[in-house]
This record gives C-alpha cells, structure tokens and sequence, in this order.
C-alpha cells in the first residue's frame, strides 16, 4: 500500500498529513496562490523530502502531505514551519 492510500492512523513513519482547510481555511482549493507558496516554503526545509498536497476525494478533504526524515524534524516542528 502507498501512502497516498494509506489510511490517517496507518501513515508511514516521515509522514505527516493536515487537513488543507485547517492549515489555510481562506484557500479556496489546492489551486490556490497561498498553498502553492506554503508547498514551496516548507519544501526548501533540512529534514523535508516532499510537500504535496492530496486531492480531496471519497469524501475526504484536500490534505497537505509532508514527508520528513523523522530522525531530524518531528511533527510539532513541523508545525512551527506553518506558523
């Protein structure tokens, strides 16, 4: 199985997956100016391999995927990128 289809509570160690809407509520859709600058800030980071964001689907909600070498950032730092 990916990650991509991995269920919430089964993700790969490294990965970190946050609602779109609660990361930026004001964003319309993943299309939008502010999260292509979020992807591409947090993207640039030591520690950080990838930034993408997965579309909503099934009824699930646009989510932003971070994948990080854990050994190096964990998720309350990654976190403190966003904010």
């Amino acid at each position: 199985m990916t990650d991509s289809a991995a269920p919430a509570d089964r993700l790969p160690d490294g990965v970190v997956r946050l609602d779109l809407a609660v990361v930026l509520p004001d964003a319309p859709d993943a299309r939008d100016a502010c999260v292509h600058r979020l992807v591409s800030e947090i993207e640039g980071r030591p520690g950080i391999a990838r930034v993408h964001v997965l579309p909503a689907g099934g009824g699930a909600p646009a989510q932003l995927c971070i994948h990080h070498d854990s050994r190096k950032r964990c998720a309350v730092a990654l976190l403190a990128l966003m904010g």
